[in-house]
């Protein structure tokens, strides 16, 4: 007859999970704040929404450092569009692997 050992309590099952309440509340946000209990990519896109506020309501300088494989995978637009409408100051662009140096520019005014 074999025993089964005790198994140890792990640190990262300790607090349960929350499901999302349905109510008339439609906005992204309100969305984002209630998915902070839920397991999965949800309480991660839940702490990234609390941290980018944070952000916002702060005297911050927010940079984006990206390589250059950004442009080819479709995201040339937003990052203008991000660039030019100030959401970033500082945006941190590596060039072609050929060419090492970083190219920098500031969206500082």
């Amino acid at each position: 007859m074999v025993t089964q050992r005790k198994p140890k309590p792990s640190k990262y099952l300790t607090i349960p999970t929350r499901p999302v309440p349905v109510d008339r509340d439609r906005s992204v946000a309100g969305l984002l704040e209630k998915m902070e209990g839920t397991g999965f990519g949800g309480r991660q896109l839940a702490e990234a929404h609390r941290i980018w506020l944070d952000m916002l309501g702060d005297n911050t300088t927010i940079t984006v450092a990206a390589s250059g494989g950004l442009i080819p995978a479709g995201m040339r637009r937003l990052l203008a569009y991000v660039i030019k409408n100030r959401f970033v100051r500082l945006a941190h662009l590596s060039r072609l692997a050929r060419d090492p140096r970083p190219l920098s520019f500031s969206g500082a005014s």
